[in-house]
């Protein structure tokens, strides 16, 4: 599988990300920091032809009958186009840690990384056993399968999109990170971790 380390075992459909949108003729291949939530919200308004409608729930639960994931069987044989948006792996992690070691605490807490500085959340990711990191971390090549139609990539989605409905303006749901400066070396951890990332997607 494009020469990934090990890949990750999800557990559940709504784990797995795979969203269908039938009215449009697309299924999402969702992957969390690549402006997951910005997309799903906006596939959700032009799925229901309400361009403008506030979202005010949970667009990632299932069980609320808002989002239908599908199994990648199901993303086969559904007759839509499977899609997936990627992103720099050095961008995606700085997102990741800004959001999960910074910013949001409580689900943090729940991917056990709150509060670390950046070389802990680096060694966490290196010493943890891949298939219990949190679903936040795990490489880009394990959402996306060989068969996977259109491959956008975040940098340069509103010069690339070519579906006939708007593409999402993801600048809303963007992160600055000027406040965060890395080092070579931190920069040549993280290409090391997501090497099948920057080898598959050519960043």
């Amino acid at each position: 599988k494009y020469g990934c380390m090990a890949t990750y075992n999800f557990k559940n459909k709504q784990e797995r990300n795979i969203s269908s949108w039938p009215n449009l003729g697309v299924n999402f291949f969702g992957i969390p920091k690549n402006a997951h939530t910005a997309v799903m919200t906006h596939l959700y308004r032009q799925e229901h032809s309400r361009p403008d409608f506030d979202v005010g729930f949970d667009i990632h639960n299932q069980s609320k009958g808002h989002t239908k994931f599908i199994t990648e069987e199901e993303s086969v044989s559904n007759g839509c186009v499977n899609f997936a948006i990627v992103r720099d792996p050095i961008s995606r992690f700085l997102s990741m840690y800004k959001d999960l070691c910074l910013t949001r605490k409580k689900r943090g807490k729940t991917a056990r990384v709150w509060g670390m500085e950046l070389d802990q959340f680096l060694d966490h990711l290196f010493k943890t056993p891949y298939h219990r990191l949190d679903i936040h971390f795990v490489r880009q090549v394990d959402f996306v399968p060989p068969y996977v139609d259109r491959i956008f990539k975040l940098e340069s989605l509103f010069q690339d999109w070519n579906f006939e409905f708007p593409c999402v303006n993801e600048s809303k749901n963007s992160i600055p990170f000027a406040d965060i400066s890395l080092t070579d070396p931190q920069i040549k951890r993280i290409q090391e971790f997501y090497r099948e990332d920057l080898a598959r997607f050519k960043f």
